[in-house]
């Protein structure tokens, strides 16, 4: 009786190493072929969008017009956090972010990408609107809209202040 169980033991055993090994040629054979998969994406830019709608794709000409950029651009996103946002406003934010991010694929070296909270970060948002006052394009557009902004703070934002520590 020993004898048989011993026997049966050992079968076992065997058997479980075979299963054993064959698990984990399994499991290097699958981290092979992701590294390679990883491996040939990296090296040949190997992208695909498989939406229906190509949302995670740029037009060839956009592709071919950021590709042959000769100066440094930047991309800024500016979207605000409340703790009252709706669901909406994370979606808008995240698509805006995940299409800089597509153009800043299409050519790392040339392309920044900013983002900030206009409600809580006013240096970045000054900073923002002084660059683009800058640009021959926006300075007639800019103009205005830092008029605005400095009649704002000189003849709005006092009173507001006095108002909320009156109401405080």
């Amino acid at each position: 009786m020993a004898v048989g169980q011993s026997q049966s033991q050992s079968k076992f055993q065997g058997r479980q190493l075979r299963i054993g090994a064959n698990v984990l040629v399994g499991i290097l054979l699958v981290a092979a072929i992701v590294v390679v998969l990883q491996w040939s994406a990296h090296r040949f830019g190997g992208k695909a969008d498989w939406t229906r709608s190509g949302v995670n794709s740029l037009s060839d000409g956009t592709c071919s017009l950021l590709a042959d950029l000769d100066e440094k651009i930047t991309i800024t996103t500016a979207y605000f956090k409340t703790d009252l946002e709706a669901e909406d406003q994370k979606k808008f934010r995240q698509a805006a972010t995940d299409l800089a991010g597509l153009f800043q694929a299409e050519n790392r070296s040339q392309i920044e990408i900013k983002a900030y909270d206009p409600l809580h970060d006013h240096d970045k948002r000054d900073a923002l609107l002084s660059r683009l006052a800058k640009k021959p394009k926006f300075a007639e557009q800019s103009a205005k809209h830092l008029e605005l902004v400095a009649r704002f703070k000189a003849e709005f934002q006092p009173e507001i202040a006095e108002l909320l520590v009156a109401e405080s």
